[in-house]
């Protein structure tokens, strides 16, 4: 038999005593549970349902806690103790009982073996215990304790679980409400109200100063038709809205407000609104930091949000707040936003700076513990680009000597101009190149004018240059920007459109010369028909004076064609001396300023006068008609003068054609000459030949050029009214062509030699042609001036003749009285001479159409010696002695007068026909007239000195008296038209009202009036003491004020000297521009400087529209 341990049946019995206190827990523990679930569910659903009182809640809450507590002590805290140990349970005897109880095969035998092993002395009990408990020991005591037998008590609570779990679920509420009533069951409970007011508002948080909306929704099974707000004990009702809220406003809460909800006959509450300070805005200050390059001033800008700047601008905030802890600022522009924390401001003031480049949207954003600001803050900065300058272009090219374009308009830029330049390219050039034009740099809108000369870029004929003006502003930020005009082009004509341009415009000149001509003899054919109409008449009706007044419009559009005519003839001169250079010849350029002084001279200031006392006649209420035909007869007479003249003018200007073509072709034929010899003194191989050939061709062409030319003269020497006899040319023109010939065969066959002998013939025939056209010049020239000599002389010869028998008539009429038979003979005598000086008129004016020299003054005064001498008639045969006598005396006095103007004339031509030579004279040589007034009066009045001396009488004394008188009138005359618009040292003189004179009667009208005297006196034959005094006197101050003179002009030339050499009219279409400009610049002068610069701006722009206005 095994050994048998009693120690493993005492750890046996202990496992079964655990468990089977286990098993008694877990049947206690649930029956426990279940009771208490059930007892819970009972008096929560009995309470949801009665809704018991405080007395019935306390006693069914505390007898439910008692009942849970005795059935937790009496059930499974027993067992609960036993297991921890707080307790005793069974004892082993009773376990052994319940063992043997449930294992048969052990019954009593585990009883037995425990009181056996007490007995530790007993062998024979001892060996019963082995026996005994080797039999037992095999049995596991704790199986006998069963505890699945415990499922059947899970019913028990599995039901009030599931029956709680449910209504927890579906009636939540129920259980709810219940539950919490029983536990504050000594809180009195109101009656369950069918619905519920929910406060929707997040938070119950009013701020100060603002409206508050309380805004409360119903929610239940039935709904209140309204809810009341009770509040410092008075109910109002809310106002419901379409959504079924009810609300409340607080108009401007300031505090804290308590209240309560009735609706239905229920309450609920109290609530409380607590009223806290928003964040808020006070005021806020901008400081503007403009770019420096706009000139505009930094401001300080109160409250302004919005706000416009230029880019660049550089501005400043400053915020003053209220309530506010922290600001953020909020940045937001086309492509970015940025948020700036402004961090914790003192004494709520946050600064912000900001430099802007573009449109930005900015956003402040206060804050505190309690909330933002309300209203957004949000404005715009808008940021004004810099613009493009602006710049508008006038130009006039100079289309006469094509030497100049002028520039004219208007510059304009939002901030300010730093340049203006011309850029201009020539084909040659790879860059533009750049020429300044002075601008003010301190205007921002201002006009320009320059004048851009050409010469400097030495344009060669047929070539151009491009160019553009390029405006530039101070744009400091993106850095300057520049615009430009269109380009434009500048292109000098080629040889041969220069040469056909002045060929068509010498042709115009002279078609309008005619046109002139034609019309200056329909006005005279006008005036004979008027003066017809109104012989007779007492009275002018309407007819009368709008035939006066239509003589008056003609004549004032003869003026304005004869003015245009020179400006056109003038432009012509310049072209001319531009391009050709035939006025290097100084005869041609002599006649040329003749021709040019002359048609300046065809309008005289004595017609004008005339018209315009013509039409104070016929502006008088009561016209006198015999007045008006006087006035127009004095008119009549001085047309023929314009007729004449103009006449006079284009036949000479015909003749200076002839002269500068021939003079052209000569000088080219020799350069022409020069050019070949130069080609035909290169060194040339036979593979040359062919680029010989190309230059040789180009000879050629200016050679045929030539023949053109010569065609032309011939046709200029064919509208002369007296032709020059043409040279024969044509041997000279057929050689060249033959040398031309033979050079190309040379080329041909590779004859490099005999080609070269060809040109250097060719270079021969040239220079030969051209002195065959020189030497036909100067004949022309010596023939022709000895025969205007000549014609002069017998004209001259005749004047003198006229001049006495003019004298013998007046002696004879003196001698008679008015009923003498002499009158007839004396009327026929004079009628004879009448028609003497008629033939030497009509051969004077022949001759002043072919002698430069002659002046307007000359045909003007034959015009005058035979008005006088018709008037004279007409005394005679009115037996008028007095008026005929006065009549004649002028007479004889104009006769006087050309006769000595003739003879200097003459003098003038003999001595250009002694410095002819090769036809070129030198201007010293050129006429007697270049000496000064002054020596010429000092000779006058040694002849005076020298006549008184001779004793000389009679027809002698006469002849030396009037030519003497004549000289004194052409002194007087000259001096006259030089002390017009001069400075006045002849004036000194009785400036103050000395030496007797009144104050204001100067010196120049007083020498003028001694001067007149002189001649009266002469022509009276007085040759005494006190005219020698007065003309010495006379003499002093001409020197003086020649000296003066002198000094002034050597002023005004140094002066000159820093001027430039260009003397360019500027064109007629700028005229008014730049009036404009010179007004729009005084105005600008009257601009206060106190104004700022934005209102100096807005001057400017005034002004520039009211020019543009001005200029429509």
């Amino acid at each position: 038999m095994s050994d048998f341990r009693t120690g493993d049946i005492e750890k046996k019995l202990k496992r079964f005593k655990k468990r089977y206190h286990t098993n008694a827990l877990l049947k206690t523990g649930t029956l426990w549970l279940a009771g208490s679930l059930a007892l819970y569910l009972t008096i929560t659903l009995a309470e949801s349902a009665l809704h018991f009182g405080i007395v019935a809640r306390t006693v069914l809450f505390y007898t439910y806690l008692l009942a849970v507590a005795v059935g937790f002590i009496l059930g499974p805290a027993k067992s609960l103790a036993i297991l921890v140990g707080l307790r005793k349970g069974i004892s082993d005897k009773e376990a052994a009982e319940l063992i043997g109880k449930k294992i048969p095969s052990v019954s009593d035998r585990l009883l037995n073996l425990l009181q056996l092993s007490k007995d530790k002395e007993n062998e024979l009990a001892q060996a019963a215990v082995q026996q005994q408990g080797s039999k037992i020991a095999r049995h596991d005591f704790s199986k006998v304790v069963k505890l699945r037998k415990n499922r059947r008590f899970l019913p028990y609570l599995v039901i009030p679980v599931l029956l709680i779990a449910g209504l927890f679920v579906f009636i939540p509420k129920t259980m709810k409400d219940g539950t919490e009533r029983l536990v504050r069951h000594n809180e009195a409970f109101e009656p369950k109200k069918p619905f519920t007011l929910r406060i929707v508002n997040e938070f119950l948080l009013a701020f100060r100063n603002e409206d508050y909306r309380l805004q409360v929704v119903a929610e239940g099974e039935l709904m209140p038709e309204s809810v009341y707000m009770i509040h410092n004990k008075r109910r109002i009702k809310m106002r419901k809205d379409d959504n079924g809220q009810f609300t409340f406003l607080f108009p401007k809460i300031q505090d804290s407000k308590t209240f309560t909800f009735e609706a239905a006959g229920f309450e609920q509450g109290p609530y409380t609104v607590a009223v806290k300070n928003r964040p808020a805005l006070s005021h806020f200050d901008i400081a503007l930091d403009y770019p420096a390059y706009t000139g505009k001033t930094d401001e300080m800008l109160a409250n302004l949000g919005n706000i416009t700047v230029p880019e660049g601008t550089k501005a400043v905030w400053r915020f003053h707040t209220q309530h506010s802890d922290s600001a953020k600022i909020s940045l937001a522009s086309r492509d970015s936003t940025t948020h700036h924390n402004l961090g914790q401001g003192k004494e709520g003031v946050f600064n912000f700076e900001k430099t802007f480049t573009k449109p930005t949207e900015y956003e402040l954003a206060l804050d505190n513990d309690f909330g933002s600001n309300a209203d957004k803050i949000r404005y715009k900065v808008d940021v004004v680009k810099d613009k493009y300058p602006k710049i508008t272009l006038k130009q006039f090219q100079d289309t006469t000597l094509f030497s100049y374009v002028i520039f004219g308009g208007d510059i304009s830029d939002d901030y300010g101009l730093t340049a203006l330049n011309i850029l201009y390219k020539r084909p040659a050039d790879k860059r533009y190149r750049r020429v300044p034009i002075r601008i003010e740099r301190g205007r921002r809108h201002q006009g320009y004018y320059h004048q851009w000369f050409l010469d400097s870029l030495g344009l060669e004929p047929g070539e151009e240059v491009a160019y553009f003006l390029q405006v530039t502003d101070n744009d400091a930020i993106n850095g300057r920007k520049s615009s430009k005009t269109g380009t434009f082009t500048f292109r000098v004509p080629s040889r041969k459109e220069i040469k056909d341009n002045i060929a068509e415009s010498s042709q115009r000149t002279a078609t309008e010369m005619d046109d002139a001509l034609k019309n200056a003899q329909d006005l005279k054919k006008n005036i004979e028909r008027v003066e017809e109409r109104l012989r007779g008449k007492n009275y002018l009706d309407w007819q009368d004076k709008q035939a006066l007044e239509h003589l008056q419009e003609r004549r004032k559009k003869i003026e304005e064609d004869i003015e245009n005519l020179k400006e056109q003839f003038k432009d012509e001169l310049q072209k001319r001396k531009q391009f050709e250079n035939s006025q290097e010849n100084e005869k041609i350029a002599e006649n040329v300023e003749k021709l040019q002084k002359l048609m300046d001279e065809v309008l005289d200031d004595k017609t004008k006068k005339l018209y315009e006392e013509l039409q104070k006649l016929l502006s008088e209420q009561n016209q006198d008609p015999d007045a008006v035909r006087n006035k127009l007869d004095q008119i009549k007479h001085n047309e023929e003068n314009l007729e004449e003249e103009l006449e006079r003018t284009l036949e000479l200007f015909k003749k200076m054609k002839y002269d500068m073509k021939l003079e052209n072709m000569a000088q080219n034929m020799e350069n022409l000459s020069e050019k070949q010899k130069e080609l035909a003194d290169k060194k040339t191989k036979n593979k040359d030949l062919d680029e010989l050939a190309m230059e040789q061709e180009k000879i050629d062409k200016e050679m045929d050029g030539m023949k053109e030319d010569m065609k032309e003269l011939e046709q200029l020497n064919q509208d002369l009214k007296n032709p020059n006899a043409m040279p024969d040319t044509k041997e000279q023109e057929k050689s060249i062509e033959q040398k031309q010939q033979d050079f190309k065969n040379a080329v041909q066959k590779k004859q490099s030699k005999k080609a070269q002998e060809s040109q250097k013939e060719m270079s021969k025939d040239m220079k030969k042609l051209a002195q065959k056209m020189r030497d036909m010049q100067s004949g022309m020239e010596m023939q022709a001036m000895q025969e205007n000599l000549d014609n002069l002389r017998d004209i001259q010869s005749n004047l003198i003749t006229a001049s006495f028998d003019q004298e013998e008539i007046m002696k004879t009429l003196r001698a008679v009285n008015l009923s003498d038979p002499k009158f007839v003979k004396i009327s026929q005598r004079q009628l004879k001479l009448k028609d003497d000086t008629q033939v030497i008129k009509d051969s004077l004016n022949a001759l002043a159409q072919r002698v430069f020299q002659i002046s307007s003054f000359v045909t003007r005064k034959v015009n005058e010696m035979n008005s006088n001498m018709d008037k004279s008639l007409t005394d005679i045969k009115e037996r008028s002695i007095s008026g005929a006598l006065t009549h004649q005396q002028l007479t004889m006095t104009s006769m006087n007068d050309l006769a000595l103007l003739l003879d200097q004339v003459m003098s003038q031509m003999q001595n250009q026909m002694n410095g002819s030579g090769n036809g070129k004279s030198k201007q010293s040589q050129s006429k007697p007239g270049n000496m000064k007034l002054s020596d010429l009066q000092k000779q006058l009045n040694k002849k005076i000195e020298q006549l008184k001396k001779s004793g000389k009488k009679g027809r002698e004394l006469s002849k030396e008296i009037a030519k003497i008188a004549a000289e004194q009138e052409q002194i007087r005359r000259a001096l006259e038209k030089e002390g017009k618009g001069k400075p006045g040292d002849l004036l000194e003189e009785g400036k103050d009202g000395k030496n007797g004179k009144k104050a204001g009667d100067n010196g120049l009208e007083k020498t003028l009036r001694e001067m007149e005297m002189t001649e009266q006196e002469l022509v009276n034959k007085q040759l005494t003491q006190k005219m020698i005094k007065r003309q010495k006197e006379i003499l002093t101050r001409m020197l003086e004020a020649e000296k003066a003179q002198k000094e002034r002009d050597l002023d005004e030339k140094r002066e000159a000297e820093k001027a430039s050499d260009y003397d360019k009219a500027i064109p007629k279409a700028f005229e008014e521009y730049i009036k404009l400009k010179e007004k729009e610049l005084e105005r600008l002068k009257t601009v206060p400087m106190r104004f700022n610069p934005y209102y100096k701006n807005e001057v400017e722009r005034f002004f520039q529209r009211k020019n543009k206005q001005a200029s429509k």
